[in-house]
């Protein structure tokens, strides 16, 4: 769901920054991250490494994404082989305002809520733990059990965000995903701490006179909803962010101390399962090929 708030965020310095470093580069690649531009950088250099990548270009949000779609189009004008791209997150986009979704091959939205979503990776935590613990990679994958994480932290989470879903359908003017992962994360182990939903629920009722009981049906429209598009797989509706603070904490339990989130989020960044990217990969390449194909 879109918010007005983005334009607020958004880094109008972008568009001159794209203006002056477009050129030189095979494609232009927008996203919505601000100050996370190096991130992406190393990402899509691993993503795609036979194409040449010197600047990622933030917007601070959709709705800023959006203007600069319109501003710059899906291609540089002043060299029209090389494409731009824009990546945009899914959030809850697809579920509850998939009218407001942009329709072009070159606005690209992530399968899931966002770029950590595809941080949250065994492969990556095992060699982090590996690292860290000075262990082999069959001891590291059995102390950390990411499977054991990964379903039950999705199991736990998925109600809190079909509500987060809700409200903000229903009434967006009330705060969610930045209400913080630790209303509901137990920062000792990762997991949902005991009775943080119900207290969620609750502070609803007390808040905003809303009874999650009373919307029942309107809450079960979303779960089908979301379900005709990811059949029961919830990962897709949980913001990565989220996950992300839940993997550290878990970390932490397991005896990866001290974790902290920048360094294990560079860590993962840096050791990034590139195969959880591939529909996107695939996407910008054929864009690329497509460019070249206009060229002859």
């Amino acid at each position: 769901m879109e918010n007005t708030n983005d334009l607020v965020y958004s880094n109008e310095g972008s568009a001159n920054r794209y203006i002056f470093l477009k050129d030189g580069q095979d494609i232009n690649i927008f996203v919505e991250d601000a100050n996370r531009e190096y991130e992406y950088e190393e990402i899509f250099k691993k993503l795609l490494p036979s194409t040449n990548i010197k600047a990622i270009f933030s917007t601070g949000g959709k709705i800023a994404m959006k203007e600069r779609f319109k501003e710059f189009g899906a291609f540089d004008a002043d060299s029209p082989s090389h494409p731009n791209v824009y990546i945009a997150d899914g959030d809850f986009d697809r579920i509850i305002s998939s009218e407001t979704m942009v329709c072009h091959d070159h606005f690209i939205y992530l399968d899931a809520y966002n770029i950590e979503d595809y941080l949250f990776d065994e492969t990556s935590c095992v060699k982090f733990a590996m690292g860290k613990l000075k262990i082999s990679a069959s001891e590291a994958k059995a102390r950390i059990n990411f499977t054991e994480l990964y379903k039950k932290i999705v199991e736990q989470a998925k109600k809190l965000f079909v509500t987060y879903c809700f409200i903000q359908s229903n009434y967006p003017s009330i705060p969610t995903i930045s209400n913080g992962a630790y209303i509901f994360i137990n920062s000792k182990t990762g997991f949902e701490r005991v009775g943080a939903f119900k207290e969620y629920k609750n502070s609803l009722l007390e808040k905003h006179g809303i009874d999650i009981k009373s919307e029942s049906e309107k809450i079960r429209a979303i779960e089908s909803k979301y379900k005709s598009i990811y059949n029961d797989e919830y990962w897709h509706l949980i913001c990565g962010k989220f996950l992300m603070k839940s993997l550290m904490c878990y970390l932490g339990s397991k005896g990866i101390k001290p974790c902290r989130e920048e360094e294990l989020r560079w860590w993962l960044i840096d050791h990034i399962n590139v195969s959880n990217l591939i529909f996107l990969s695939q996407q910008i390449t054929t864009i690329i090929e497509k460019c070249k194909t206009s060229e002859v």
